[in-house]
């Protein structure tokens, strides 16, 4: 019976996506970044929050609607106060949540995400002393980055596009959930499998 070694990858974002609109300024087509900064607007009835976006060009605002006339009594104490200290980890958690975004009807441009890759593999040569057969990446993602299976492979393992069509097709490389494809969006569990020998050759002459 065949054993295996898991590993992990976990995919963490540097920046936050940009907003693709029209700029009143610019007299065009924008991209407009998250400050990271909230806009609150309260009284004793209703509160609004928007988080604010800056054109990179001339540095006009947007905001992108958070809430929108909410009984302050409905919002949780600790969530107003991050609000009004501009607190930046939520601030991401709203820059990348497509539903917000699909709420505001506009267009998010990831071509600019930047992000880390930890992998819970030291090197290529932890792999010649393993005696497990397959090797597995489990991939740990909490924030869309906008990049498929296979870039993630090319860019951890440096195996191609192409050769990993051809181990997926003789059986020596397999994705988890298994509809998965190559080139389908990176999601949160995705697991890539490989024959272990095959996996050290493809690493050592890559193509």
């Amino acid at each position: 019976m065949r054993t295996a070694k898991h590993y992990t990858w976990e995919i963490k974002p540097l920046n936050t996506p940009f907003i693709k609109k029209k700029c009143s300024k610019c007299n065009g087509t924008a991209l407009f970044y998250c400050s990271n900064n909230f806009r609150v607007n309260a009284n004793k009835k209703y509160l609004d929050v928007w988080l604010i976006y800056r054109c990179e060009n001339c540095d006009t605002t947007y905001n992108l609607n958070i809430l929108s006339r909410t009984n302050p009594q409905q919002i949780n104490k600790d969530l107003y106060n991050r609000f009004m200290s501009n607190d930046e980890q939520l601030a991401h958690t709203y820059a990348f949540d497509a539903q917000i975004m699909a709420d505001n009807k506009v267009v998010v441009d990831y071509t600019h995400i930047e992000y880390n890759i930890e992998s819970s593999l030291a090197d290529q040569k932890e792999l010649l002393d393993i005696e497990e057969d397959i090797i597995s990446f489990e991939i740990k993602i909490e924030r869309n980055v906008d990049t498929k299976v296979n870039q993630l492979i090319k860019k951890c393992l440096n195996i191609s596009a192409n050769r990993q069509e051809k181990m997926i097709e003789g059986g020596l490389m397999s994705l988890c959930p298994e509809k998965t494809l190559l080139k389908h969006k990176i999601r949160n569990g995705i697991c890539v499998s490989f024959d272990k020998d095959t996996l050290i050759k493809e690493m050592a002459n890559p193509i």
